[in-house]
């Protein structure tokens, strides 16, 4: 995790409690369990952070629906194949009026395989992939983009593509 992505969580730290998921939980490189309330850490394989070994497009399915007060995820969602489905699932187990943060490799960062290396968004345009739904906060620094949303509204990815720009070579 990068020292900006570290920064940002922390200005949500009063607003991140109750039960917290962290999707993408594998310790690589610093954890948001280091920095926020996590009370259980998925990843799709174990290692250091990992509570439970689970696909991040079965989160509803494992958890169940609006089961968590917050979703938290630094680093992960450019390594998922699917992810709208993996949105929609955190989404899905994300509590009305909970609150998501989520971080991500952007444009400008070169391509690392850990294991793939699928998306990237301008921050215009990942702002919007979460509709009419609050902004709490956002950030585009260095290697890194992130948001802090409110649920208050479903999650319409539909109209969007499966693939977004993947990262510089």
């Amino acid at each position: 995790m990068h020292a900006a992505d570290s920064t940002f969580a922390k200005k949500f730290l009063p607003i991140i409690s109750g039960r917290v998921l962290d999707v993408g939980s594998f310790d690589v490189n610093g954890a948001l369990r280091d920095t926020l309330p996590v009370t259980v850490g998925i990843d799709m394989q174990p290692g250091p952070g990992v509570d439970e070994v689970v696909n991040s497009s079965d989160l509803v399915a494992h958890f169940g629906a609006e089961s968590f007060d917050a979703v938290v995820s630094s680093g992960t969602l450019e390594h998922i194949e699917d992810w709208k489905a993996a949105m929609e699932n955190m989404w899905g187990v994300l509590k009305p009026n909970g609150v998501l943060l989520l971080s991500m490799a952007c444009q400008r960062k070169t391509y690392h395989g850990y294991p793939h290396d699928y998306h990237r968004w301008p921050m215009d345009r990942f702002c919007k992939l979460f509709g009419e739904n609050v902004l709490l906060g956002k950030f585009d620094e260095g290697p890194s983009i992130g948001v802090c949303v409110r649920k208050v509204h479903p999650l319409d990815l539909t109209h969007l593509p499966d693939k977004v720009t993947g990262g510089k070579r």
